[in-house]
């Protein structure tokens, strides 16, 4: 007796992946720091410097795979480290390191450069 499985594609079925735009913003000097999704590496940044003057170094996109994902942010330069889970109404990931921290802050807003 032998079994034969068919397996049926529907191409009008698409993963449909949304961008994150993150916001590395105060306490940043000469830094390197990696960005994993849900566990995955997805983007490394080098000679991460924030302008004192307006709390920004710069906004990096990332795409998330699902509308919720678990966002983990390494700076590598410091042996420093944090994650946060966004959801569907997440589209700014603003972060700080602050006083030897990182401080994730998922918002529903953009942040503005001041």
């Amino acid at each position: 007796m032998s079994t034969c499985f068919s397996h049926t594609i529907d191409l009008r079925e698409r993963v449909v992946m949304r961008t994150l735009k993150i916001g590395l913003r105060d306490g940043f000097a000469q830094d390197e720091l990696t960005i994993t999704v849900d566990g995955k590496l997805v983007r490394r940044e080098s000679n991460v410097t924030s302008n004192p003057v307006v709390s920004f170094a710069r906004d990096v996109s990332v795409e998330l795979p699902n509308e919720a994902a678990t966002i983990r942010i390494d700076v590598t330069s410091r042996n420093l480290s944090a994650s946060t889970h966004v959801n569907a109404k997440t589209i700014y990931l603003a972060v700080f390191l602050l006083h030897g921290r990182l401080d994730l802050r998922p918002l529903e807003e953009e942040l503005p450069v001041m």
